[in-house]
């Protein structure tokens, strides 16, 4: 991933979760809706690879990890 790291110079993958409450939250109640939490997923993947959604599920994995782009 060392391609894509230069895009974190700015903006931290951390930064981009912590924007978003309720995929940490655990207290928020939109923490529970799960179709806010994937479009949110989403936005955090194609930030982090503006290709996102044109990867295969192999290389969308690498980059959102396990359940990246659910729906």
């Amino acid at each position: 991933m060392d391609k894509i790291s230069s895009k974190y110079d700015t903006v931290t993958p951390n930064e981009l979760v912590e924007s978003r409450p309720c995929l940490w939250d655990k207290t928020s109640e939109e923490f529970k809706d799960r179709e806010l939490k994937s479009k949110l997923w989403l936005e955090v993947c194609s930030f982090l690879e503006p290709n996102f959604l044109q990867l295969d599920r192999k290389e969308q994995m690498k980059v959102g990890g396990k359940g990246s782009n659910e729906e």
